[in-house]
């Protein structure tokens, strides 16, 4: 037992020795002067600019602790980038079976400033490392086979540390945002002998101010990640409205699937169309020359600029919205993206005192962007719609909607769109008022009447069918208490007007028709209305509409031959001598012909 305690004691003794003569040789070949001699100069001239170190300590234990170390700006005098510690902690013991195991790697309070000069350039584009003939020597150097890539030892990181990191972003040009960041991360690391069996797992917090126009968003972030999933937590305020992002991404690193749900509680898209229709617009020297290279990316498919693969599905959901002036209630739109078709699954909202849904699937691995798509509205109040997207429509006209549409067509440009773009539908409008339309005013100027300005109807429907060149061929009728009208004719998209249209008018109307009296006479129907054909060119803002010369001759011939055999008739019975019978009956026709004509055209 003696001589087992002896050794044991030998050898505590030699690992005390060797421990300590090991860190007498680490203090002594690493220290603080040499360890700045080895680093500096070759960091000064990657980079181009002036590096400083505050202290260095290093143990055989207790690592390297890097303090104070910064890269000054070109002037020598500003910092473009410091850190106020750097910590590396190691096992040794791993290291005995060809494993280099760290404890910790921590950056502590690292500070990164990006400057945008006047004359376009970045400040950090000077740095030698990123100069042209740099590029072209490591252009030169050959890549390592995949044998030369394998590292010579094992390496995990149980813990990697940045702490208050801090990122700011400045323009002297006001073309980019103006951005201050802060950052914390947390990461472990296993790398192995080979890059393919790397492993880690980290969070990363981040909170950030930003300045763009008049624009000013406040972000705050979480993310969580893996080799194979990252997980995050978002959430970005702009003039007191705030946006939730909770989602995750899968195969990130390969084919991306994207799982996100947008919310808020209350979003005035008016504003923030507004504020972003004041962002700084670019200028400068390069401008053409990016115009022209926006304009050739264009051209190219949305899809071709996704990651390959790449699959997302989620949700927007609002709980209040103001558009155009409008509230909407509860809108949510469901999503889903695969094989560059982006398919929105669900659409629906409460607005316009009535509701809406829609579906639509959009062809984004087309240059033209091609989509397809339906919508139906429920009880939407006609004023209401139109005062969203056509104010002068909303005053003179009213009901409660019901439409389903089915659209299709490409291109987002408006001359693209009217030459590709198909939809059919049918509508209905009830309890409604037509209040002074130019049509309306129009035909009882025609008529000679002013109850056709403005009148109330029980419903007015149809079905249409735009066809592509801008084109709508449309079926509708009304009906009200003294007014029916049915057409079936086109309505340009530039508002052209070719509509013939039937007014079946009731005796109220008809007793109001002034000097027109005659046509109530001439074009009654077994129940007592008159019927008018008419045929209504022009424009919508100008329409111009006549009588149907066609029609009316049909109907005139049939009414005059009537009126005179009706004559005949009662002159037949009053008696007449047979001598004066036809000569009187002749010149009586031709009176009663006359005074009809005169009726009807008012002379």
């Amino acid at each position: 037992m003696a001589k087992i305690g002896k050794i044991i004691g030998a050898i505590v003794l030699l690992l005390v020795l060797v421990i300590g003569g090991l860190s007498l040789l680490v203090h002594f070949m690493l220290t603080e002067e040499k360890l700045k001699a080895i680093l500096l100069p070759p960091a000064e001239k990657a980079l181009g600019r002036q590096v400083t170190i505050g202290t260095i300590q290093v143990g055989l234990f207790s690592g390297i602790v890097i303090h104070d170390f910064t890269v000054k700006e070109q002037d020598g005098k500003t910092d473009f980038l410091s850190a106020k510690a750097f910590v590396l902690r190691y096992d040794l013991m791993p290291l005995l079976h060809k494993k280099l195991a760290i404890s910790e790697l921590s950056i502590l309070q690292p500070a990164v400033r990006v400057h945008r000069l006047a004359d376009g350039r970045f400040n950090y584009q000077s740095l030698a490392l990123l100069s042209e003939e740099k590029k072209k020597e490591e252009h030169k150097v050959e890549q390592p086979s995949g044998a030369a890539a394998a590292l010579p030892l094992a390496l995990s990181i149980d813990r990697i540390r940045v702490e208050q990191a801090s990122f700011v972003l400045q323009d002297d040009r006001k073309e980019l945002p103006q951005v201050d960041a802060t950052a914390d991360l947390a990461l472990s690391l296993n790398i192995g002998q080979d890059l393919k069996s790397l492993s880690y797992n980290g969070t990363l917090a981040l909170e950030g101010n930003a300045v763009y126009g008049e624009a000013k968003p406040h972000l705050t972030a979480k993310i969580s990640f893996d080799p194979r999933t990252a997980k995050v937590a978002m959430a970005v305020t702009v003039d007191g409205q705030t946006v939730n992002a909770d989602g995750s991404v899968a195969d990130y690193r390969g084919a991306p699937d994207i799982k996100l749900d947008l919310t808020s509680k209350e979003l005035d898209l008016d504003k923030l169309l507004a504020l972003t229709a004041g962002l700084p617009k670019s200028e400068g020297k390069g401008q053409e020359k990016q115009a022209v290279a926006v304009a050739k990316k264009e051209t190219a498919p949305i899809a071709a600029s996704l990651p390959k693969g790449l699959k997302a599905e989620g949700k927007l959901a609002v709980e209040k919205a103001t558009i155009r002036g409008t509230e909407v209630d509860a809108l949510l739109l469901r999503y889903q993206l695969a094989n560059g078709i982006l398919n929105i699954k669900e659409l629906g909202a409460v607005a316009l005192g009535g509701s809406l849904a829609g579906t639509a699937d959009i062809d984004l691995n087309r240059p033209d962007l091609a989509y397809t798509g339906k919508i139906d509205l429920s009880s939407v109040q006609a004023d209401q719609l139109s005062n969203v997207f056509a104010k002068k429509a909303a005053e003179i006209i009213s009901g409660s909607l019901q439409s389903s549409i089915n659209f299709a067509g490409s291109g987002t440009a408006w001359d693209t769109i009217k030459n590709t773009l198909s939809a059919a539908g049918d509508f209905a409008l009830t309890n409604g008022r037509i209040k002074e339309t130019p049509l309306t005013t129009t035909v009882s100027a025609l008529l000679g009447t002013d109850k056709l300005k403005n009148f109330a109807y029980d419903k007015l429907s149809g079905r249409f069918r735009l066809v592509k060149g801008g084109k709508v061929e449309l079926k509708s009728s009304l009906n009200s208490a003294d007014v029916k009208a049915e057409t079936t004719g086109n309505l340009g998209l530039d508002g052209s007007l070719d509509l013939p249209l039937t007014l079946t008018l009731s005796p109220a109307i008809t007793a109001g028709l002034g000097n027109r009296a005659g046509l109530g006479q001439l074009f009654k129907d077994s129940q007592g209305n008159t019927v008018l054909n008419l045929k209504v060119a022009g424009t919508l803002s100008n329409p111009h509409p006549t009588i149907d010369s066609k029609v009316i001759q049909q109907q005139i011939g049939t009414a005059v031959k009537s009126k005179i055999l009706e004559t005949l008739e009662k002159k037949a019975g009053g008696g007449t001598s047979e001598s004066g019978t036809e000569g009187g009956n002749e010149g009586n026709t031709k009176d009663t012909v006359n005074k009809l004509l005169k009726g009807i055209f008012g002379k």
